[in-house]
């Protein structure tokens, strides 16, 4: 493995890794959450086995923003079209997308913009509408779904610095209403246009997740993509995902781009998976990676529940990352995306 010295790759927010081979190989995009910074360790894995791997950070590192306030679609835009160019990738096979919670988020997102060239997405642990109300995509803002840190449940850490007040949060009981039906007219607006995507979609999730209902998140985008199958969904333009101007002048151009959900052929549809499992949490890692069931999060300024317990959520990820072709999880995705079926399911498979 070694990171690109190309002068084209003189961004300090990414690291390209890739193995040391002469054939055009599969590209990945692989992004972590709200944490921030580069994070290299499961593209480093990927890499060792056959991918060119952009790591991609998007906030708090060297020049990026340092919050979440600075993230614009565009940077990720960017960022696909820049490995989709690089001479190591394949051409023809498109790249695939790997993200974890947030970054689950911004790769259904990802995948949403530019499904001519993303042609397979892996979100881990995501939620199924955009959170951030401060997205943006060629100059137009996004629907956010609305959210009050302060109704977070918690309760105070009892071994933490001496004098000072720090709490444990958990946000699943504040999503879990918010998703009860009838949605909020917010949360309504905020879904991600998810039949946008072409290829494999691959969701992943614990049934133990404490930082959010990620389970019920994932099932509400296989939900999504039966209805638009079934015609249910219509469409509402012009769409920030367009990347066009909101002036009428623009509405037909947006309607050749994109054709309404109810008149594409079932065909065009991304094949869809959901994995949930059983006692696993949020922070679904690379397999072996030590366990994390809560952690400290400088966004909330607090310490975050993410849930699962040492066993089962190490077991989960392990197999969420195996390479057996009976078992078509991450990396089989990835490497042959046609493998998946699109089945809608009543509840998501549960994985022991």
């Amino acid at each position: 493995l070694f990171p690109s010295s190309s002068s084209s790759s003189a961004s300090n927010s990414r690291e390209l890794l890739h193995a040391k081979k002469r054939t055009p190989l599969r590209g990945v995009i692989d992004m972590f959450g709200t944490a921030g910074g580069l994070m290299e360790h499961r593209s480093a894995l990927l890499a060792s086995h056959g991918f060119v791997v952009l790591s991609l950070a998007f906030f708090d590192y060297e020049d990026l923003p340092r919050g979440m306030s600075g993230i614009t679609l565009d940077y990720f835009d960017r960022a696909i079209q820049w490995l989709s160019s690089r001479p190591e990738v394949d051409k023809h096979s498109g790249i695939g997308v790997i993200g974890v919670s947030y970054g689950g988020e911004l790769s259904l997102m990802m995948g949403c913009i530019r499904p001519d060239l993303v042609r397979a997405v892996v979100a881990i642990s995501p939620p199924h509408v955009n959170t951030n109300s401060d997205l943006t995509y060629k100059g137009r803002s996004f629907a956010a779904a609305q959210f009050n840190m302060s109704e977070a449940v918690g309760e105070k850490c009892e071994d933490g610095p001496a004098g000072s007040d720090v709490y444990q949060l958990s946000f699943l009981p504040t999503w879990t209403q918010a998703i009860k039906y009838p949605q909020p007219t917010d949360v309504v607006a905020a879904q991600i246009p998810v039949e946008r995507i072409r290829g494999g979609l691959l969701l992943l999730s614990g049934s133990n997740d404490l930082n959010w209902p990620a389970r019920e998140f994932c099932q509400l985008i296989l939900d999504r993509l039966h209805k638009v199958k079934s015609g249910d969904v219509s469409e509402r333009l012009p769409s920030p995902y367009d990347g066009a101007p909101t002036s009428p002048a623009n509405t037909s151009s947006a309607r050749a781009s994109f054709p309404a959900p109810s008149a594409r052929h079932p065909s065009c549809l991304p094949s869809a998976r959901h994995r949930c499992y059983l006692g696993a949490g949020h922070l679904i890692e690379p397999p072996f990676s030590p366990f994390c069931g809560a952690s400290w999060h400088k966004i909330a300024h607090s310490v975050l529940l993410w849930g699962g317990n040492t066993r089962d959520h190490s077991r989960a990820q392990v197999h969420s990352s195996c390479f057996s072709s009976a078992s078509p999880t991450l990396l089989l995705l990835l490497l042959h995306s046609s493998c998946f079926s699109y089945t809608p399911l009543a509840s998501p498979t549960l994985l022991l």
